[in-house]
């Protein structure tokens, strides 16, 4: 009976090394997987900064955009006096659009 509680010891001991080993692995897997995890957070981080610095250019560029939209009526209507006055000095030259 002794030697019976002793190989069941054993295989039982076998058995919880053999788990243990793989609870190793496993614990080895996730700790790669963590590592991944942080550079791909780290990209992330960085890809969201550089979207907030496009997003503020654009919103710099269309402030900008909306601000030289008033010129283009300008321009026009400063291009038909210049037109105007050339007609009434009889210089009647065409301007290239």
């Amino acid at each position: 009976m002794s030697d019976d509680l002793e190989r069941l010891s054993r295989l039982m001991l076998d058995e919880f090394k053999r788990v243990q080993e793989r609870f190793d692995g496993i614990d080895d897997r996730f700790d790669g997987v963590d590592r991944r995890l942080d550079g791909i957070d780290a990209r992330l981080t960085g890809i969201e900064a550089e979207l907030k610095d496009i997003h503020r250019r654009l919103d710099a560029l269309e402030e900008a955009a909306m601000n030289f939209s008033g010129f283009a009526k300008e321009i026009d209507h400063l291009l038909t006096r210049v037109a105007a006055i050339e007609k009434h000095l009889g210089l009647h030259k065409k301007m290239a659009a």
